[in-house]
């Protein structure tokens, strides 16, 4: 049986906004795996070289590009085991960023965006109207001098998404990873639910405030 995971990574710099107001109107409330996503990112930002050792764990679950998760089912992937020995050498040798602080409005953003996708089983960052997802951001946090978004589709927990994301298989620049660990981004939200294709997804949504 395979299991999937698509990801996606889009980071864009705007220059000449100054710091983010405060967002306070938004409601958003993040779920028990939302806020695990979240509190696993912090952890990986506060500790990436402690992190680096969860990753060497997965090493001997992989069987060549398969990836065994249970008995009977595998997770198929662009590089192996390559992927996770290379992400473990990296983390391992950077130092501690400072952790994010929660921002509802981030989380508001992306809960918008999963709502959107997910239940059609929409794969990407732009919105099935072809909005661009940092013009989505700025609806709900009007002044970030640096925003990114990260995607995650196919995680059975906040650990799963994290590491996969770290990981970035089958993503060359590792986009994902950097803007996990970018030390100018202060702020995230993170929002998740089904989809149709993949089953789950995740959206964490970056701002430097």
């Amino acid at each position: 049986m395979r299991s999937g995971a698509a990801l996606c990574y889009v980071a864009l710099v705007l220059t000449g906004a100054g710091p983010a107001a405060a967002q306070n109107s938004c409601a958003f409330q993040p779920s028990d795996l939302e806020r695990g996503v979240f509190d696993q990112l912090n952890l990986a930002r506060r500790d990436p070289a402690g992190y680096a050792l969860r990753l060497e764990a997965l090493e001997p679950s992989y069987e060549g590009k398969n990836r065994k998760l249970s008995e009977h089912n595998y997770l198929t992937t662009r590089e192996g085991a390559a992927a996770v020995e290379e992400a473990v050498r990296e983390l391992k040798k950077t130092g501690p960023r400072a952790p994010l602080a929660w921002n509802a409005c981030l989380g508001a953003s992306a809960a918008e965006h999963v709502r959107d996708s997910g239940p059609s089983g929409w794969v990407g960052h732009a919105s099935r109207g072809g909005e661009p997802f940092d013009a989505r951001i700025r609806r709900y946090v009007k002044r970030a001098r640096r925003l990114g978004e990260n995607i995650g589709y196919g995680g059975r927990d906040a650990e799963d998404f994290v590491e996969q994301l770290l990981i970035d298989d089958g993503v060359p620049d590792r986009g994902h990873r950097r803007n996990m660990l970018d030390p100018h981004f202060s702020a995230a939200g993170v929002a998740c639910g089904p989809h149709a294709v993949y089953g789950t997804m995740c959206v964490i949504d970056f701002a430097q405030e």
